[in-house]
């Protein structure tokens, strides 16, 4: 499948599963081929993530370039912690035999998410939206990405609704920390080269 198309039937597999429908799996290439070619998606995610990284660089102390790398690092860490994390957490659970299709799903639902939430924390940041609605809105838009990834989990891995649930937490509990790993080191006093 030439790369456009695999990026057309990622996102649209994704944007099935956002409505509910578990046949978005089936536009999802779940082969080893399709797991390495969903990790196209951070590409795509790339560009919303670089302003709202430059405007997160505008509230830190951190020298500049040095934050900038930081941040790469944990763009960069963050697409490639779960996937390793649920490698494991599969083999235990026994859905080993889904994982592929599991990481394909979450990898280009990681698009959808970003769409919705990085515009939020952006256009607060320019101050266009004021902080009190952006502050909901993105309560809202949370909500939605962990329903969304609850139901991803729960399809894809085909697990009862409980399991899915602890693959969310654990998701979210691997932002957290790389997120606070990330702001403690940005604020240490030890210089960033």
């Amino acid at each position: 499948m030439s790369a456009p198309a695999n990026i057309s039937y990622g996102l649209y597999g994704a944007w099935r599963l956002a409505h509910g429908d578990r046949d978005g799996l089936n536009w999802l290439d779940d082969s080893l081929h399709g797991f390495w070619h969903s990790f196209r998606a951070a590409i795509l995610v790339a560009p919303l993530y670089i302003v709202y990284v430059l405007l997160l660089a505008q509230e830190t102390e951190a020298p500049f370039l040095g934050f900038l790398v930081l941040e790469a690092e944990a763009y960069v860490i963050s697409w490639v912690l779960f996937p390793l994390v649920m490698y494991h957490m599969t083999g235990i659970l026994g859905c080993r035999h889904h994982y592929l299709r599991h990481i394909v799903a979450y990898n280009w639902a990681q698009v959808l998410q970003n769409a919705l939430y990085l515009p939020i924390v952006i256009l607060a940041g320019f101050g266009i939206l004021p902080a009190d609605l952006a502050a909901m809105l993105s309560l809202i838009a949370l909500g939605i990405v962990l329903f969304y990834s609850g139901f991803i989990a729960y399809a894809a891995l085909e697990v009862p609704l409980t399991t899915a649930v602890g693959v969310v937490i654990l998701d979210l509990v691997l932002s957290v920390v790389i997120n606070t790993i990330i702001d403690i080191t940005a604020r240490s006093p030890v210089p960033i080269q």
